[in-house]
């Protein structure tokens, strides 16, 4: 897809830049940084009103990344405000992409899923509920790739919905809290910039220390990943220990 091609273009064009700017990049992330937090507090109510809209056109429209935009809520707003307006979002915005794939790019997307179609369809056809928590609490199924799925098995909006909402309540919770941390990481940096431009000094230069990170939500943050990226082989574990036993109990 072309958009898929121009996001890869501009996110090897950032990288390249950082890697030959580094010191700018942090100077003008620092500066960023002050302009949105005096935008989100002189303006509470839009500034939420604009990140939930802007969420959930970016997930309507089926873009990948909604883990970034998470922690960019949790560096402007309180984390759990950011937990909440980030999966509200997300859950509103997914609807919306499963109602229009539905009943417009149905056979389109079920092409795509390919040979895939038929055991995803085992799965949803067992317990529709479990199921979808269970693709929306590991870690390995895009939220993206989820939302089509759910679009060609038919799965009722009243059943996407609440687990979607519940499903992704981990990892909203990881990434809002290190947005949170990256707020706190750079308050010491940020309170030295200002204090050098004060001084009259050039040019002024942002520095990150070691202990700038040492941040409670990040290690928080890190608890949470970590016992989701074990989820998947546990899972597997079990399907084959229960899978074993229904064999001898047969």
């Amino acid at each position: 897809m072309a958009w898929l091609a121009l996001i890869a273009i501009a996110t090897l064009a950032g990288c390249l830049w950082l890697a030959l700017h580094p010191q700018g990049f942090l100077v003008f992330f620092v500066d960023q940084r002050l302009y949105l937090l005096e935008l989100s507090k002189e303006f509470p109510l839009q500034a939420m009103l604009v990140y939930v809209v802007f969420y959930f056109f970016y997930v309507s429209l089926g873009i990948p990344a909604s883990f970034f935009i998470t922690i960019l809520g949790g560096f402007l707003f309180d984390w759990r405000l950011a937990i909440l307006l980030s999966i509200s979002a997300a859950t509103l915005g997914g609807s919306c992409l499963v109602v229009v794939v539905r009943h417009g790019f149905q056979t389109l997307a079920r092409q795509w899923i390919g040979p895939r179609f038929h055991r995803l369809a085992d799965g949803f056809n067992r317990d529709a509920v479990s199921y979808l928590l269970f693709m929306r609490l590991m870690p390995v199924f895009p939220f993206w790739v989820v939302n089509l799925v759910v679009a060609v098995m038919n799965v009722p909006l009243r059943i996407f919905i609440p687990a979607t909402f519940v499903g992704m309540a981990p990892a909203a919770s990881a990434a809002a809290l290190i947005g949170s941390g990256l707020d706190a990481a750079l308050m010491r940096p940020t309170e030295q910039l200002l204090a050098c431009r004060a001084s009259g000094q050039a040019p002024c230069d942002v520095v990150i220390h070691w202990l700038d990170l040492a941040q409670p939500s990040f290690l928080t943050a890190s608890i949470i990943m970590g016992s989701l990226s074990i989820l998947p082989p546990v899972w597997r574990y079990g399907a084959r220990v229960f899978a074993a036993r229904r064999q001898n109990d047969a």
